[in-house]
């Protein structure tokens, strides 16, 4: 029976639970990535003829960078053996997709996967406008905090702010996949292009998740740049998003306040809340990036471990680091997934994760290069390219949440630049 439900492919249904799991919480996301890893298990067990066909050159090298991730964190903190899920779970969602689009036609999965997300996109979306209006979701979650400057939460819970980075991250890949789809001339095809890249913009700004916004606008530079007969499209739907925004910022401050402050903070490096600050390295998020940084030479080969920077910035050496936020430079993590990587496991790590980036952005490019116009390769290759951008603040790589949404994009394009490389192979 479960041979059957593994070669029958009956486990994709957790694939489309994935964009739900954001939404119930960070026990539903592990819950669903750990049954993910424990159908990977499976598949090497009962279907190792047709699983051996996803570790390529890219596979290996995925394996490799977390392989030597877990034996660095067994020699910092020792054997774990729930650490291996915690580790194992990223690669399996990355494996299980190149597994099923290399056996499939990934096109009629992603059709429908994309459409869930829209329909999760208008939900959220909504339940954002009941939030702004009534202080409270659906659900009955707040949307003010005294320290949150009124920012909206959704439906994913009180002090969760973000809705922002969910749209963006899982919901982004869906509205430029249907921008796409839906680009020919009659008007009712135009009108649901404006509709959509309206809602999609908005939605992120009025969350007040300002790197999230930038990063959407970002996107939609990257498709005006690779689709021509777009262009015209893109333009007056910005200008109608803008000429929106800007009726919104004059009805309520919070958003003149919030986005003043942050054109203020990419001319001056400022990141605080509250007051403008000189130089950005004495900003907290400074702060954090420094104190990485001294971890990391300090730790240049095999960095101090995973998910240790909360550990490690207490020290007392690192009250050396030239920032007026000093005493506040502790937290979770480094705000940075490139800093988090190289002060935690080490410049190898970080070399391999670098390359197996380049790979899997070099692969698309060379797929686009070569006319390949897949709406699904686009959509997974502009957020993926947005979500690189190495001068922000970003979640733990690690993370249940942002380490999860950065992997299930990869994942996504990993998986669909294999299929692809593969037909290319098999025509020419």
């Amino acid at each position: 029976m479960i041979k059957n439900f593994i070669i029958n492919d009956n486990y994709k249904f957790l694939i489309y639970l994935i964009p739900f799991s954001f939404i119930i919480g960070q026990s539903a996301i592990s819950i669903n990535l750990i049954l993910i890893s424990i159908i990977v298990l499976l598949i090497l067990k009962f279907d190792y003829i047709n699983f051996k066909k996803v570790f390529d050159l890219n596979s290996q090298l995925l394996l490799i960078f977390f392989l030597l991730t877990f034996i660095i964190q067994i020699f910092q903190f020792g054997v774990n053996g729930l650490k291996f899920f915690f580790f194992f779970k990223f690669i399996a969602l990355v494996l299980i997709l190149k597994y099923y689009f290399l056996k499939r036609d990934y096109n009629l999965f992603l059709d429908k996967y994309f459409k869930n997300i829209i329909y999760i996109f208008l939900f959220v979306f909504i339940d954002l406008i009941y939030q702004k209006i009534f202080g409270v979701d659906i659900f009955g979650f707040k949307s003010t905090e005294p320290t949150a400057l009124n920012r909206l939460t959704g439906p994913f819970g009180n002090n969760e702010y973000i809705p922002g980075s969910f749209i963006f991250h899982i919901c982004g890949p869906a509205i430029i996949y249907f921008v796409h789809y839906y680009k020919k001339k009659q008007p009712y095809n135009f009108l649901f292009i404006l509709t959509l890249i309206n809602l999609f913009l908005i939605g992120i700004f009025i969350t007040g998740e300002r790197i999230s916004f930038l990063l959407s606008l970002l996107s939609i530079f990257i498709l005006f740049v690779i689709e021509k007969k777009l262009r015209k499209k893109l333009l007056l739907s910005l200008a109608i998003t803008f000429l929106i925004i800007f009726f919104i910022s004059k009805k309520d401050n919070y958003f003149i306040e919030r986005y003043d402050l942050f054109k203020q903070t990419l001319l001056s490096g400022a990141q605080s809340e509250h007051s403008l600050k000189s130089n950005f390295f004495d900003s907290q998020w400074g702060a954090h990036y420094l104190t990485s940084i001294e971890i990391f030479k300090k730790n240049f080969l095999f960095g101090s471990g995973v998910r240790s920077f909360r550990i490690e910035c207490q020290k007392k050496e690192y009250d050396m680091i030239i920032s007026k936020s000093k005493d506040i430079r502790c937290s979770t993590h480094p705000h940075n997934f490139y800093l988090e990587i190289l002060s935690e496991t080490g410049i190898l790590s970080f070399a391999l994760f670098l390359a197996l980036l380049a790979f899997t952005i070099y692969n698309s490019a060379k797929l686009l290069y070569l006319g390949n116009k897949s709406f699904i390769l686009i959509s997974f290759f502009i957020v993926f390219l947005s979500i690189l951008w190495p001068l922000r603040s970003t979640g733990s790589i690690f993370s249940n949440f942002g380490g999860s949404m950065m992997w299930l994009n990869f994942a996504f394009l990993f998986a669909i630049n294999s299929k692809l490389n593969k037909f290319y192979k098999i025509n020419n």
